[in-house]
């Protein structure tokens, strides 16, 4: 139970790096656009 705990949060994190990457990336490739 544990490892599957485990395993869910390292997946809800790399989800957060996947849009904080794609947020960074719209942020460089529009300027001032609104997000």
């Amino acid at each position: 139970m544990q490892q599957a705990a485990e395993t869910k949060f390292n997946n809800q994190q790399d989800e957060l790096q996947q849009i904080c990457k794609l947020q960074l990336t719209a942020l460089t490739v529009a300027p001032g656009a609104d997000l």
